[in-house]
């Protein structure tokens, strides 16, 4: 399968693609499956069982909010990152959940997601487990997913397919000898090259401009962390540092000489 650079370089959430890019778009995928289906109407409850690392690492790397972030129907590169935070702590309290076909259903953290940590799915370490409940607690849509890393996804049946057949790009390579010779057989720099290779997935124009949003969350999110303080999520009670670091870099400049972060 080729894989385009918007593969590769997607906005996400911190501070696991794995365990919570995944999770999240998994969790939204579900509930889409759920209207697509034609089944909102009956569904009282949504239930996510996380298996393997997952449930292992899952809480320190917010795979929980994760869930429940894509239960509402956030995706990773839309979602508001400045209010996930208040909005897992409202599902806590209340114990009630607002579904994207805006009904609310009652939902408890607790009881509604499972880390089962000594019991792994078979066909990959990342796996998940969702179910959409009736009134009854009987199961009207069942689905099992897995988070293959980089924020990649895959339903327990997409895994058991055969790999479809790969895009065809202009300058295909598969290690940098290939890429550097066909840099030198066409003249193109290599971001020119790989920019040609992307046309076979999409126009230019719309490459450019998932690019530069790209970069935009980035810088926003570095302006984010040069101005906050406290203590970053997950429960490790890490310090965050980067405004400290920020601070001490624009009062001192020579400080740059040194390392700021020994």
């Amino acid at each position: 399968m080729s894989l385009s650079a918007l593969d590769l370089f997607t906005i996400g959430v911190g501070p696991s693609s794995s365990h919570t890019v995944g999770p999240m778009r998994a969790a939204c995928h579900f509930v889409r499956k759920i209207e697509a289906a034609g089944l909102a109407s009956r569904v009282a409850r949504l239930r996510c069982d996380l298996y393997g690392s997952l449930a292992a690492t899952g809480k320190g790397h917010g795979t929980d909010g994760a869930v429940m972030m894509g239960f509402l129907g956030e995706e990773p590169e839309s979602i508001d990152v400045d209010g996930i935070s208040a909005r897992i702590e409202n599902i806590h309290l209340t114990k009630r959940l607002g579904t994207p076909w805006g009904a609310e259903i009652v939902f408890d953290a607790k009881r509604d997601l499972d880390f089962k940590r000594l019991k792994p799915l078979p066909l990959h370490p990342n796996g998940m487990h969702f179910m959409a409940l009736d009134a009854h607690d009987a199961i009207l849509l069942e689905d099992i997913c897995y988070s293959l890393g980089g924020g990649f996804i895959a339903t327990e049946a997409e895994m058991k397919q055969a790999p479809s057949d790969a895009v065809s790009v202009t300058y295909p390579f598969i290690n940098s000898v290939e890429l550097m010779e066909h840099c030198e057989s066409s003249g193109l720099p290599v971001s020119g090259l790989i920019l040609a290779n992307e046309t076979a997935f999409r126009p230019e124009a719309e490459t450019r401009e998932r690019l530069d949003a790209i970069w935009s969350a980035m810088q926003a999110c570095v302006r984010r962390g040069c101005a906050r303080e406290g203590i970053l999520p997950g429960g490790l009670h890490v310090k965050r540092r980067a405004k400290s670091i920020y601070e001490q870099l624009r009062n001192s400049p020579e400080a740059a000489l040194a390392d700021p972060l020994t």
